[in-house]
C-alpha cells in the first residue's frame, strides 16, 4: 500500500498528525494540507491519478471543505473524498451524499472506521480508474 496515497486536509495541526501517523502505520503514503488553497495546488502538482482518496474536513480557512468537495468533483472525478467533521447533522449528511462523498466520519474518529473507510474509497479509486478511458 506504500504506492498508495491518501491526502489529509484539515487546519487542525494535531488531527493531521494523529490521522497521518495511522495511516502511515497503515503503510499508505500520506500528504498533508492545511486548506482546500493548499490542497488544490498540491493536487495540481502530482501526477494524475497519484491520490488514491482525499480526507477533508468542512470547516476551514479559505477554501473550505464544501468548496473544495466542488472543486475535486468538477476536476479530479475518479478520486473519493471522506468527509471529516465534528458535525452530527442529519441534514448535512445528506448534502454530502448528493454530493457524492464516500464516507461521512465524525470527530473524534475511531481507528478503525479511519482505516475501514480509506479502504473502501482506495478500492473505489481503483475501479474508477479502471474504467476510465485510457488517453
Amino acid at each position: 500500500m506504500a504506492d498508495t496515497t491518501i491526502m489529509i486536509v484539515d487546519d487542525d495541526v494535531e488531527l493531521r498528525n494523529i490521522v497521518g501517523l495511522i495511516l502511515r502505520k497503515a503503510d499508505y503514503h500520506v500528504i498533508e494540507a492545511v486548506d482546500g488553497r493548499e490542497a488544490i495546488a498540491l493536487l495540481s502538482a502530482s501526477p494524475e491519478g497519484a491520490i488514491s482518496t482525499i480526507l477533508v474536513d468542512l470547516q476551514m480557512p479559505n477554501v473550505n471543505g464544501a468548496e473544495l468537495i466542488r472543486h475535486l468533483k468538477a476536476h479530479y472525478p475518479s478520486v473519493p473524498f471522506i468527509v471529516l467533521t465534528a458535525e452530527r447533522d442529519f441534514l448535512l449528511t445528506e448534502i454530502l451524499a448528493k454530493e457524492g462523498v464516500c464516507d461521512y466520519l465524525i470527530k473524534p474518529i475511531s481507528k478503525e472506521k479511519l482505516l475501514e473507510s480509506v479502504r473502501v474509497a482506495v478500492r473505489l479509486h481503483r475501479l474508477r480508474k479502471d474504467q476510465s478511458p485510457r488517453s
